[in-house]
């Protein structure tokens, strides 16, 4: 499971980068208070619910597929 961790943070950093929208704005995307949250989830601290996970694999057009595997 920590490398499926790892790639998930990896992909959403990179996600956020390229989309040019802060930590702050995909928080309040997804029904987050603080960007703490995405913080913690890039750096593979946490795990995101799977409602969030949702959003997220949504707003960036994630693979899940080829972060899981």
């Amino acid at each position: 499971m920590k490398n499926e961790i790892e790639k998930f943070g990896m992909a959403l950093y990179n996600a956020i980068k390229d989309s040019n929208y802060s930590y702050a704005e995909v928080a309040a995307m997804i029904g987050l208070k603080s960007e703490r949250e995405i913080y913690n989830y890039i750096s593979g601290l946490k795990w995101p619910s799977n409602v969030r996970m949702l959003k997220l694999i949504q707003i960036f057009n994630l693979d899940i597929n080829s972060i899981l595997n």
